[in-house]
């Protein structure tokens, strides 16, 4: 015959040993429910949100765990969650089909956000894009002085090359250089050399002292809206130009000029 761990028929000694059994047990119930509650309850999610990790991940712009963080946790307003759910039952590797799946859940989302999409294009007024093929140096001006800038490395380049164009970014005028992309910490390195060897390896004046970020693992619309947001010199030193130079073997303007718009507006 089974006997409960706690009763008044027990011996004192074995409800004290079913109490420290019991108690453990209900201790670790309490966490567990604690550690799962924030994957139980629906998120509130923006529209701007959502569109930006749709598209992020069909551009492969996103962070390292973004896709898995949008398509594991429920999101409360109903026409997002439906998009969410849809958008979970794509297979991956990707294919050309479920890239059409995803662009379709895309546009879903644009015609819900409407107008509100619209907000950010004020924004993208201090904005200059620059598209740099691998194989070639800059040759776009720059329209204004001093800049920040993120740099989008989509392609392979040489140590050298990679030299010549940190050179350019700093005697153009950079004093804040944010770098995305493939080996994206190489690029940290060779503009702070870059900017001790316009000084002649002396001491640099704070206002021409380059800050330089780089950002492996962060999706690209947190590295903009970083770039659009923070503030890295001194206010007698503004940085009201913003240039996006993006090394790929094709010129992706629209995209990133909507992605950083839509950056700038995610947080609601």
């Amino acid at each position: 015959m089974r006997r409960v761990l706690i009763s008044p028929e027990n011996s004192f000694l074995r409800n004290v040993a079913g109490l420290l059994l019991v108690v453990p047990l209900f201790i670790f119930a309490i966490i567990v429910k604690i550690l799962v509650l924030p994957f139980d309850r629906p998120q509130k999610v923006s529209a701007i949100q959502v569109a930006l990790y749709l598209h992020e991940f069909i551009e492969g712009l996103g962070g390292e765990w973004d896709w898995d963080d949008f398509t594991s946790v429920p999101i409360a307003d109903p026409q997002l969650e439906s998009i969410r759910a849809r958008a979970s039952q794509v297979i991956l590797p990707i294919d050309d089909v479920g890239l059409a799946t995803l662009g379709s859940l895309l546009s879903e989302v644009e015609n819900l956000l409407g107008q509100k999409d619209q907000r950010g294009e004020s924004t993208t007024e201090r904005l200059q894009y620059i598209h740099l093929a691998p194989d070639a140096l800059p040759k776009a001006p720059i329209l204004h002085e001093p800049f920040s800038a993120v740099v989008i490395i989509a392609a392979e380049v040489t140590p050298e090359w990679r030299h010549e164009v940190s050179k350019w970014l700093v005697n153009s005028g950079c004093l804040c250089m944010m770098a995305w992309g493939d080996d994206c910490s190489l690029w940290d390195d060779s503009v702070d050399v870059a900017n001790l060897e316009a000084h002649n390896w002396e001491d640099i004046p704070d206002d021409r002292s380059v800050v330089t970020t780089w950002h492996e693992k962060e999706s690209l619309s947190d590295v903009f809206w970083y770039a659009n947001y923070s503030t890295f010199h001194p206010p007698e030193v503004p940085l009201e130009h913003l240039i996006i130079l993006d090394i790929t073997g094709k010129s992706r303007e629209l995209t990133m000029k909507k992605l950083f718009a839509r950056a700038c507006d995610k947080v609601e």
